[in-house]
């Protein structure tokens, strides 16, 4: 009888561990645009926008064998990404370029680490600035973006951006990378 059960409960709980959680966070890649069906929060009803991308950095860095390694991945994260009303294309396009933007600056922390002065005594707080530092121009194009494209409505600069982080992503393609590996100064 343990048995029979053992195998009713492996049974029923299999299936979901096959299942994917609808919040595990979608990493960019060039080739897998966002949807709308990837946006699953709740539409905040005090806000004027029509929509919301949650997108950001995970990052990891260690130093062993005077050898940095950094790890940062763009991720989109679907429950705290909303839209309101209409799933409009040319909004998606818009939300999407603030996904695209995201994944600029992740390039840009991996030029910035790649042409630092480190020596053993500054690399931590050196580390910590340039991500700050990162996430800080991010914050600024991302904010400069929507006023400048009027949250998508201003159709002329949604091109202009378009083309401008197209050349942007092309520009920082060296730094299209999962990991960065940087030698250490030995003294």
């Amino acid at each position: 009888m343990k048995f029979v059960f053992a195998c009713l409960l492996l049974l029923t709980t299999i299936p979901g561990f096959a299942q994917t959680n609808p919040c595990d966070s979608i990493v960019w890649k060039a080739n897998r645009p966002l949807t709308w069906n990837d946006y699953k929060a709740k539409p905040d009803s005090n806000s004027i926008a029509a929509a919301y991308t949650n997108s950001g950095f995970v990052r990891t860095w260690s130093a062993r064998n005077y050898k940095l390694y950094t790890v940062m991945v763009t991720n989109f994260n679907p429950c705290l990404s909303w839209r309101k009303g209409e799933a409009s294309a040319r909004l998606l396009a818009h939300e999407q370029l603030h996904f695209d933007i995201t994944e600029c600056y992740k390039r840009v922390y991996y030029r910035r680490v790649s042409t630092a002065t480190y020596t053993p005594a500054t690399l931590p707080d050196l580390m910590s600035s340039i991500y700050q530092s990162t996430l800080a121009d991010l914050q600024v194009m991302q904010r400069e973006y929507d006023l400048q494209t009027k949250h998508s409505l201003d159709e002329e600069q949604q091109a202009a951006w378009k083309q401008k982080i197209v050349r942007l992503l092309r520009s920082l393609k060296p730094w299209d990378r999962y990991q960065l590996i940087v030698e250490l100064p030995r003294k």
